[in-house]
Formats: C-alpha cells, structure tokens, sequence
C-alpha cells in the first residue's frame, strides 16, 4: 500500500504540476533531463529546481517529525547493507530517470499517460526494493 500511495500522489502532481514547472519533484531526474539536452530543462533552471527539490525534502522531513514527534534514524531497513541500498536505489533512479526521458522529453509526448507511467514506475521500484534501501527513488527524499 505504501508504494501505491506514493506512486498515486505523484501521479497526480505529474498531470497538476506537469504544465507549470514540468513536474520536476526529483533531482535524479531534473539532472537527467538537463543532460539530455533536449531542450526541456536549462543547466540554470535544473540547478533551481534542484535547490528547491533539497529545501522540500528537508521542510518534508520537518514536518513530520513536527506532526510525529518521531525523528528520522535511516530509511534503510536494517537487513541490508549500504552496498545494496546503494546499488538497488542507482538502478531504479536510473529506470525512473529513463521512463521520464521516453514519455515525457520526447518531441511527441503521450502527455495523457506519462503521468501514469511515471507513477507505475515509482509502484514497481518501490514494490521491488522497498525492503532493500526503502525504495525512495529519490535523494531528495532520501
């Protein structure tokens, strides 16, 4: 369920924010689409948002523990070492980096469905290697 309901909010802040800002919550992915130089993201503006993308993760993090009272220790279950944390998170970074580049910074994008193939991406990764690294997809948020 975790992943799911990841996965189905960021589907929807793709198709609400997709317009506005091109939907980048990831900076994974923001150094993706400015290194594929497809004209979709300035050096300059991926810097921005990338710098943006750090402060919310760090306000994210604020707040729960503000409405918790918890604090964070890792998002790594404790079963797996930093290797595989590190070689799992690489893998499905580069997957979700790749399913962006092909739907939504091609010249003919599916502007109807790569909301849901992004979030489909982010169910799978999560589902896969939630119990290895957590499955966060994102530095950001890691």
């Amino acid at each position: 369920a975790g992943a799911f309901s990841i996965s189905a909010s960021l589907m929807c802040m793709i198709f609400a924010l997709g317009t506005v800002s091109g939907a980048h919550f990831n900076p994974a992915v923001t150094v993706a689409v400015v290194a594929s130089r497809r004209g979709k993201c300035s050096p300059q503006e991926g810097a921005k948002y990338i710098v943006v993308q750090l402060a919310a993760g760090i306000l994210a993090a604020r707040t729960y523990c503000l409405l918790t009272g918890d604090t964070f220790t890792s998002l790594k279950p404790t079963d797996s070492d930093w290797g595989q944390v590190f070689v799992a998170e690489l893998i499905f970074t580069a997957v979700l980096a790749f399913i962006v580049l092909s739907v939504a910074t091609v010249q003919s994008s599916l502007s109807e469905y790569f909301g849901l193939a992004i979030g489909l991406c982010v169910t799978v990764g999560g589902c896969a290697i939630g119990g290895i690294s957590g499955g966060s997809l994102n530095p950001a948020v890691s």
